[in-house]
């Protein structure tokens, strides 16, 4: 992982970026397992 070369406030950003992603994604993935 590169991310100790990032600066620590463009790490939170991405963090943060991908905890939103993946909760969509993860609700994206529960929606579909949900319809018929």
């Amino acid at each position: 992982m590169l991310v100790a070369f990032i600066p620590i406030n463009t790490t939170t950003r991405v963090n943060r970026e991908k905890r939103n992603y993946w909760a969509l994604l993860k609700r994206n993935m529960n929606h579909e397992s949900l319809d018929p």
